[in-house]
Parts: structure tokens; sequence; C-alpha cells
């Protein structure tokens, strides 16, 4: 699998105020770190005011080419407030694939809600689960979906 990589994403923080977020070296893909790829997203918000924004995601092969597009929304009034790995307010969203890089899907959708409760839905597996902090979700993304499986 090719290595995955995350460019910067418009983050949309509340009360409508729309800001560009960079992507630190630290929180680029690190292929081959304890799977094929890490992507992290963080939204810079608070718990009393909510975050949402996207981050699209690009092979790094010859010709980059999106894989998919990351969704992500912590609610207003979050009870819990990430530890994130890097001193920062905010939240933080991480993705281990596999991703395909060829056929049909080219989206996901991760919504943090209460920073503690995440769904992942695409078009072939809609999963609910309750996490750990970190917020580490396993994509299962084939034709034929894995159960849904939090790391910890």
């Amino acid at each position: 699998m090719e290595n995955i990589t995350l460019t910067s994403g418009k983050c949309f923080q509340y009360p409508n105020q729309d800001i560009t977020v960079p992507c630190p070296d630290g929180m680029i893909t690190e292929h081959g770190k304890t799977g094929p790829g890490w992507i992290a997203a963080t939204g810079r918000g608070t718990p009393s005011n909510g975050t949402e924004g996207t981050f699209d995601l690009f092979s790094l092969g010859r010709v980059p080419e999106k894989v998919a597009t990351i969704y992500f929304k912590c609610l207003p009034d979050s009870r819990n407030r990430l530890e994130l790995p890097y001193e920062r307010e905010g939240y933080n969203v991480t993705v281990q694939p596999p991703i395909p890089l060829r056929g049909s899907m080219k989206e996901l959708i991760v919504s943090v809600e209460y920073a503690m409760k995440a769904e992942v839905v695409s078009t072939l597996s809609s999963v609910r689960s309750r996490l750990s902090t970190n917020i580490l979700l396993t994509l299962p993304l084939s034709q034929d979906p894995k159960p849904f499986t939090p790391l910890v």
C-alpha cells in the first residue's frame, strides 16, 4: 500500500469562524509505524464552542490521488476535553487505514460527539462505539466489512 498523507484542511469553528488548520510535521502520516499509516486531524476549538472541519487525504504515488475526505465534528458543550499528544487545546481524530486507493470508496465520515463517542459512516458500513479519549479508530472499508474494533 502506498503511503498516505494529510493535507491542511478547513476547520469551521463556532461561532461562524472559518480557520485553516495546518499539518505540522508531527501530524503527517508515519508509514509503517504500527500499520500502513497514520492520519491525524486536529480542529482547534474548546468544549464550550464545538469544532468541525474537513481534511483531504492523498496517496503519495507518482501522481497524488485523493483517497478520502475526513469529516469531523465535536459538538458544543462536550463534557470531556481530549488529551492530545500535542500540547494545545482542541480535538484530535486519528485514523489507521486500511483505506483502499482504488474502487468507489472515496469518502469517510468521522463524527466525534461529547469527545467520547465516535461514529464512522461509509457506503459499506455504519458503526458506533464508545472509545478511549485518544479517539483511535479502525476503519474496515473492504468489500466484506470486518467487525469494528476500537484500538486501545
